[in-house]
């Protein structure tokens, strides 16, 4: 994932693993519980899963841009989000 100057997170298409390159497909639970300071998550197209509570008290989180290759998005993922 990188995150830029202005709060963004992109979650990459790709991520090189010793040196091999994997299809990102799924965001784990809790990856981003509590995160601060982010306020727009966009995803990349091939992502299916979103865990539960991927994003849970994330509260400064506004936008979210979801591909629509999501197929399943986990239970409490968008809670406490208070500015969602």
């Amino acid at each position: 994932m990188a995150k830029n100057a202005e709060g963004t997170i992109y979650i990459p298409r790709f991520k090189s693993i010793g040196g091999v390159k994997h299809l990102v497909t799924e965001i784990a639970a809790n990856a981003l519980t509590n995160r601060e300071g982010v306020s727009k998550i966009v995803t990349n197209r091939g992502l299916e899963r979103i865990g539960s509570a991927a994003f849970l008290g994330m509260s400064s989180l506004r936008e979210i841009y979801l591909s629509d290759t999501v197929e399943q998005i986990g239970d409490y993922c968008f809670s406490i989000c208070t500015s969602l």
